[in-house]
């Protein structure tokens, strides 16, 4: 989304117009303005975010995703956007079980990718197809649509409630996480960009 511009030939109304003749007083004005509304707020959450609230606990976000009867928190530094389903286009020589194919969202061109199949699960027998959403991610650059049963929320969480122990999780889906964290829904494996869009990858060859 592109963001609104003041017009060229305008100076934006909320700023001061610059004295010339004393660059100083209008630099100071400028400095002393109190800030809009909302913005010290909106500094904070993003700070919090990166590198932890005011108690010094370190945090992170995921997007909480179900596949058949396992759950997975998505790291939201890769999250793009959730969309409804849409029809894949497959490519000859290239779609697996793994890579479907091609899908347009919003006049992008995605590759799209089960995550199913990535992670060696079986689809829940009684998933609901309406509620199967593409989860978009990106990282160094490269971007998938992914096919997930269902976007359950977007939650924060304590880094230090991480478990690493992944007893819970399914055996085939252990090398694409490196922890377990507790999720409104139940225990949420953390998926591991790295390995995520490495498994990816691979799919391609």
């Amino acid at each position: 989304m592109e963001s609104e511009r003041a017009p060229p030939d305008e100076p934006a109304a909320d700023l001061p117009a610059l004295d010339s003749h004393a660059p100083d007083d209008a630099a100071a004005r400028l400095l002393d303005r109190a800030p809009p509304e909302a913005y010290l707020e909106a500094w904070t959450r993003t700070l919090r975010d990166r590198f932890g609230d005011d108690d010094g606990a370190q945090r992170f976000s995921a997007g909480v995703v179900r596949l058949g009867e396992e759950l997975f928190a998505v790291p939201t530094e890769t999250v793009v956007e959730v969309h409804p389903l849409a029809p894949i286009r497959s490519v000859p020589g290239r779609t697996s079980d793994v890579f479907r194919g091609l899908v347009s969202l919003r006049g992008e061109i995605h590759l799209c990718a089960s995550l199913h199949a990535l992670f060696g699960l079986a689809t829940a027998t009684d998933a609901d197809p309406a509620a199967q959403r593409l989860l978009v991610v990106r990282n160094a650059g490269e971007g998938w649509a992914l096919i997930v049963d269902a976007v359950l929320d977007f939650e924060r969480f304590d880094l230090a409630d991480l478990r690493t122990s992944q007893v819970t999780v399914a055996k085939s889906a252990v090398h694409f996480t490196d922890g377990v964290i507790q999720t409104a829904d139940g225990p949420a494996a953390r998926i591991d960009p790295r390995r995520l869009f490495e498994g990816l990858t691979r799919s391609l060859s």
